[in-house]
C-alpha cells in the first residue's frame, strides 16, 4: 500500500482538518478492522451527512466537475472511521499527524476499490487541546444546529482538502463515489469526507 499526504491545517486555532489520499491495490481476502461504535451523546441535528455531501456536490457542480454518487461500501468505512477518530476522547484524531491520518492505512485494508480519499475535519470547544479530559458537558447547551456549511467552507479554504474535494482521480483512481459521516460530542464535532471509485 502507498499512502500519499496532501495536508494538515489549522483555522482560527479551532478548526483542524487534515486529508490523505491511499492508493492500492486490495486482494479480496482482507477484512476490515474491528472498531468500537461509541454512539454521540448528542441528540441535536448538529451535522447532517447527507446535506453535507449534497454541498459538496454543489460545489463540484459549479466548477464542471459531475457529482459524487453515495456509496454504501464508503458509507461503512466512513462511520467506522468517523467512530474510531472520536474514540476516547478523540484520541486518534489528536495523534494524526500531516497526511498520516492514524488508523486510516489499516481502515483502508477490506476497501473494495482502487483507492480511497479521505478529509477529516474538527470544531473543537475552546480548552480541549491543551486539556483533552477536562469537563466541557456546558457546551451542549451552547452548540447551534446546522453545522454543515462551516464544515465544508473548512475544506474549501484550505487547498489540499479543496483539491480533494474538487478532484476526479488521484493516481489510479477515478473518483465517483463518496460519504460524509460525523460525529458531535460537548468537546468537538468531527466530519469525514471519503471519496473513492466503489
Amino acid at each position: 500500500m502507498k499512502l500519499k499526504a496532501i495536508g494538515l491545517i489549522v483555522l482560527s486555532g479551532l478548526l483542524i482538518s487534515a486529508c490523505a489520499i491511499e492508493q492500492s491495490k486490495i486482494g479480496s481476502n482482507t477484512t476490515t478492522p474491528d472498531i468500537t461504535v461509541t454512539p454521540t451523546q448528542m441528540s441535536e441535528k448538529i451535522l447532517d451527512n447527507d446535506h453535507i455531501l449534497l454541498l459538496i456536490n454543489q460545489y463540484r457542480i459549479q466548477n464542471g466537475l459531475v457529482k459524487l454518487e453515495k456509496s454504501t461500501e464508503l458509507c461503512k468505512l466512513a462511520e467506522e472511521r468517523a467512530s474510531y477518530l472520536m474514540a476516547d476522547r478523540m484520541s486518534a484524531y489528536r495523534s494524526s499527524q500531516i497526511g498520516n491520518h492514524t488508523g486510516f492505512k489499516k481502515a483502508g485494508v477490506g476497501y473494495s476499490g482502487t483507492g480511497v480519499g479521505e478529509n477529516i475535519g474538527a470544531n473543537l470547544a475552546n480548552g480541549f487541546k491543551e486539556n483533552p479530559n477536562g469537563d466541557f458537558s456546558k457546551n451542549r447547551n451552547i452548540v447551534k444546529t446546522n453545522q454543515d456549511i462551516g464544515a465544508v467552507n473548512q475544506w474549501k479554504q484550505s487547498p489540499p482538502h479543496n483539491e480533494l474535494l474538487l478532484s476526479k482521480e488521484k493516481g489510479e483512481t477515478i473518483l465517483t463515489k463518496a460519504c460524509v459521516a460525523s460525529r458531535v460530542e460537548d468537546y468537538g464535532m468531527l466530519t469525514v469526507f471519503l471519496t473513492g471509485d466503489k
